[in-house]
């Protein structure tokens, strides 16, 4: 939307840095919460997510030239309720959850 050079760049590099930033705060946390004997394969979770994420984008965009953006964003988050509650039901410790208790 910017018709400066300069401030596009100066915009991209300031939305570079808060990226980045979350990154590390993301990592930070999931490392915090995890069991250590399991971090790894958490670790390995995030990836998949975040490398799956284009694939997805792609699929929803797709969607939401074909049907709509507003009914592709309602199934979508109706498709992450039911999956939520699914895990729920199936895995009901993690409803209650409370994180790692210190040493």
């Amino acid at each position: 939307m910017s018709h400066s050079v300069a401030l596009s760049f100066v915009l991209m590099a300031c939305i570079g840095l808060m990226s980045a930033s979350f990154g590390v705060l993301q990592t930070t946390l999931l490392l915090m919460v995890t069991d250590p004997s399991v971090q790894g394969r958490a670790l390995g979770m995030q990836e998949l997510a975040i490398g799956v994420m284009p694939f997805a984008a792609l699929r929803l965009g797709a969607g939401a030239q074909w049907v709509g953006v507003g009914t592709t964003t309602f199934f979508s988050a109706l498709l992450l309720v039911v999956l939520l509650v699914t895990v729920a039901a199936v895995v009901p410790r993690l409803v209650s959850y409370q994180g790692i208790e210190p040493d």
